[in-house]
């Protein structure tokens, strides 16, 4: 039969600013994260497997967006994140544990059933 079918379902981010939606990257948290951790853009973009350039273009982009920082960038000194930059990662973690045994589950559900239709199929 196989190998088990895998399906994986995560959250999609949509905001709303100054009347136009925007999708929210999911790389952009996953920046903010590792900045986080590792207290520079540099090595948040090593992290993420992304040029700084595309790193900081990015955080550009959302800074002027929300109309504010993400992360507090200060030559040899590192990075921070700002207020909104750790309200940003606290929300997507608190998401995250509310809706990420809901989303494995169905997950595995349809996985489940795609594979068992497939099986049908043949």
């Amino acid at each position: 039969m196989g190998t088990p079918m895998k399906i994986g379902l995560a959250l999609a981010w949509r905001i709303e600013l100054d009347g136009v939606e925007y999708d929210l990257e999911p790389l952009l948290f996953d920046l903010l994260a590792a900045v986080e951790k590792g207290g520079h853009l540099n090595y948040a973009s090593r992290a993420t497997e992304v040029s700084y350039r595309h790193a900081w273009g990015l955080m550009r982009t959302w800074e002027a967006r929300f109309k504010a920082p993400l992360v507090d960038l200060q030559r040899g000194r590192g990075a921070t994140l700002t207020d909104i930059g750790r309200a940003l990662l606290e929300a997507r973690e608190r998401a995250l544990l509310a809706a990420g045994p809901t989303l494995a589950d169905a997950a595995s559900e349809a996985g489940g059933r795609l594979q068992q239709s497939m099986g049908d199929a043949r």
